[in-house]
């Protein structure tokens, strides 16, 4: 299930901003890199498990990624919700991991 829209539930505000300075706090770098030996400043506070999936927003389901970590985790959460194997792209359809189409024959790809 992917989430869309806004939720009623999700946690904003003043009480949103604590607990992402507590996270941060907490997490001052990436926890996916620092788990393979990289390291990375935190820059998005992400769930764990996404609130679509059942998470929640209480600290152990929350973790400080960098932006690439969580560019990743995005998509292949994505690729699981639409059913498809994360990073699989057939070829010529749809967009790379760079946002620009992958069709050969779409107007951006074409040589003038």
């Amino acid at each position: 299930m992917t989430w869309r829209g806004s939720s009623p539930n999700r946690i904003r505000g003043r009480r949103w901003m604590k607990i992402i300075a507590r996270i941060r706090d907490r997490d001052p770098l990436c926890v996916i890199c620092k788990a393979k030996g990289l390291i990375a400043r935190t820059e998005i506070i992400d769930h764990i498990v996404s609130l679509a999936d059942g998470g929640t927003d209480d600290d152990d389901n929350l973790q400080g990624v960098c932006k690439d970590c969580s560019d990743q985790k995005t998509e292949e959460e994505a690729a699981r919700a639409q059913g498809r194997t994360p990073g699989a792209l057939i070829k010529g359809k749809g967009t790379g991991r760079n946002g620009r189409p992958t069709s050969p024959d779409h107007p951006w790809n074409r040589r003038a």
